[in-house]
């Protein structure tokens, strides 16, 4: 399983919001999958602490998962390991280092493709996804990678960050919250093990990575897949690359489907 199960405690939003309105005291930090349900919660403990007849109260720490890692990173930045940290480059950096890579591949639109190579080399990371066989597009990711990781030796991107920042010593909050975190890439797990962590939010699924090939009939317009840990989900055909990938994360954010019949996409 390339998962490790992350054994923490889980914790009602209710109770969440009844330790936060203790304050900076309380040592809490709460992350979340994305930015907009940073908002949303904090939104909701402002309403918690309205509802208790209250008039001023201390900024809650909630904030994105990847938002803490760079502040854990930049923590560390002011003590006396900062001289042996490589530099973190900007979302600008790692786009234009990707464009170089691209150059000369003859590629249409090199920019939309460097923003594509950039998201899944994050989400090889994430997944901790290894090299295998592949098609074209694969063997040609996997070629531009290497040289994308030659160009930044020495210096570190979002996709590694976590993985950084966990081998460091940086300042831990006396707790820390993982809220909506429904499907938890391994490298999160691993990165929250190394912390005092609840969970907090809708029930959290953890799955291993799989990749799921499949011959697909011309007459057919729906594909139905059953696995143990995700249920029975079915995939609509489309041929419309954007719709697929919207259609595959809604319906099942850690599998990656690949239609043999448009290796492409």
């Amino acid at each position: 399983d390339s998962v490790a199960k992350l054994q923490v405690p889980m914790l009602s939003k209710q109770d969440l919001f009844k330790q936060l309105a203790a304050g900076h005291a309380a040592g809490i930090t709460v992350v979340t999958p994305n930015k907009r349900l940073a908002q949303s919660l904090v939104s909701d403990f402002d309403s918690f602490q309205l509802k208790n007849n209250l008039s001023a109260w201390e900024a809650a720490a909630i904030l994105p998962f990847a938002a803490y890692v760079e502040r854990c990173y930049e923590d560390a930045l002011y003590s006396e390991r900062a001289a042996q940290l490589p530099l973190l480059l900007s979302a600008a950096q790692e786009l234009a280092l990707w464009e170089q890579v691209l150059e000369g591949a003859g590629l249409l639109a090199p920019a939309q493709a460097a923003a594509q190579c950039r998201e899944a080399w994050g989400l090889k990371h994430a997944w901790r996804i290894g090299a295998g066989a592949g098609n074209e597009d694969c063997l040609a990711f996997s070629r531009w990678s290497g040289i994308y990781e030659k160009k930044t030796a020495g210096d570190i991107d979002a996709a590694r960050l976590p993985d950084l920042v966990s081998r460091i010593a940086v300042k831990k909050p006396k707790l820390l919250v993982a809220y909506g975190f429904e499907v938890v890439a391994p490298q999160v797990e691993e990165f929250l093990e190394g912390f005092k962590a609840e969970i907090c939010g809708p029930g959290k699924k953890t799955s291993k990575s799989l990749r799921a090939s499949f011959q697909s009939a011309r007459e057919e317009n729906v594909q139905s897949f059953t696995d143990p840990a995700l249920g029975c989900f079915e995939v609509e055909r489309t041929t419309d690359n954007t719709t697929a990938i919207d259609l595959a994360r809604a319906l099942a954010p850690d599998v990656i489907v690949v239609d043999v019949d448009r290796p492409a996409s």
